[in-house]
């Protein structure tokens, strides 16, 4: 539910290191219950006075006219801004009252006081007689109260103690009990950790044993390997020398088969040669008897006169003919589609051969 009053708030300034005599707070006889606020900047030679809420408490204190004492607590608002309630008391009786603005330690006996300011309260026009003013002390009310929460938490915190002793007694009697247990425990974990290194013993004497067995085991499979790499190694040698055999072999059939190939080439050669020189034979035989032939009847009708003519003025004529001798003479007959070459047994005929085109050929020189 909305406030059906909206309270008034007035925004004062309190200087610590100056005096407030020009501060005049005002306010009207009877107000109350939340319905005037004052705001108050703390201020330090003109700067932000800063205040910390969880380390200090302010307050305001001062006298009535009627020299009752007014003693309450301020709101924080901000770290240098402050809010006072204008209470029932406060506003009660009419005039100037001196207040001050106090800044308490919470840890520390140390308070900082501001210098004094007013606050004037005008006079109702309406009796509030009913308002009956005496001394209002709502800070140290309010401290009163804390110190018996105070004395209240301690007496709860005190039996809580009592129950945390009562326990810590049960605990420690536990963990006597348990620290025997742990004796006990600890005494037959040892026996138990003497088996296991015993036991630990043997293991690693039967690892030790292994351990030469899989040596042993492992120097024959070496040795395997070294033997299988070495037969591998050999098997691939016999392998390779099978080949060189067998190209050996292939190269021999094939130097055997060319050699009876140039053998019978050779023989065929030799066999076309010999006939070559046979027919050559044949052929020269048949011009050396032509060539006999030809200069036997030459010297026979050269003996009987057979080239003879008349008698001259310088001998002997000749038959039909002239007298010349057969010396660096060749003669060429052509017998069975073979060039015969007819010449002397002391001359050297010059090379001779028919074309292609059938032209006589007759190298000279």
């Amino acid at each position: 539910m909305p406030d059906t009053i909206t309270p008034l708030i007035q925004q004062y300034t309190v200087d610590f290191a100056s005096n407030n005599n020009f501060l005049f707070v005002k306010g009207i006889q009877g107000d109350g219950y939340g319905t005037r606020y004052v705001d108050i900047s703390l201020m330090n030679n003109g700067q932000p006075y800063t205040v910390n809420s969880e380390a200090v408490t302010v307050s305001i204190r001062g006298t009535k006219p009627d020299n009752n004492v007014i003693f309450n607590k301020c709101q924080i608002l901000d770290s240098n801004t402050i809010r006072i309630e204008i209470t029932q008391q406060m506003s009660a009786v009419s005039g100037r009252s001196n207040y001050e603005i106090s800044i308490i330690s919470n840890l520390e006996n140390r308070t900082l006081t501001s210098f004094p300011f007013f606050i004037i309260i005008s006079q109702s026009s309406f009796d509030i007689g009913y308002v009956v003013s005496s001394d209002e002390f709502g800070l140290l009310i309010e401290k009163i109260n804390q110190v018996h929460q105070i004395q209240a938490d301690l007496s709860g915190l005190k039996s809580e103690m009592e129950n945390v002793t009562q326990n810590c007694n049960t605990a420690t009697e536990r963990c006597v009990e348990a620290t025997a247990n742990t004796v006990q425990a600890t005494q037959e974990c040892n026996d138990a950790t003497t088996h296991c290194i015993d036991v630990t013993n043997t293991a690693n004497a039967a690892i030790d044993v292994m351990n030469r067995l899989s040596d042993t085991v492992s120097d024959a499979e070496q040795i395997r390997i070294a033997n299988e790499n070495q037969r591998i190694s050999s098997e691939e040698e016999r392998k390779q020398n099978e080949i060189d055999r067998n190209n050996a072999e292939t190269q021999r059939q094939n130097a055997f088969e060319t050699a009876i190939l140039n053998a019978e080439s050779a023989t065929d050669n030799a066999n076309t040669a010999a006939d070559s020189a046979n027919a050559a034979a044949t052929l020269a035989g048949k011009a050396t008897e032509r060539a006999h032939n030809v200069s036997n009847d030459l010297e026979n009708k050269l003996a009987s006169g057979y080239f003879n003519g008349r008698d001259g003025k310088d001998g002997i004529d000749g038959k039909d003919g002239v007298v010349t001798t057969i010396e660096g003479q060749i003669a060429f007959e052509i017998e069975n589609e073979n060039l015969m070459l007819y010449y002397n047994d002391e001359d050297n005929p010059p090379d001779a051969h028919i074309d292609d085109n059938g032209c006589l050929i007759l190298t000279v020189g």
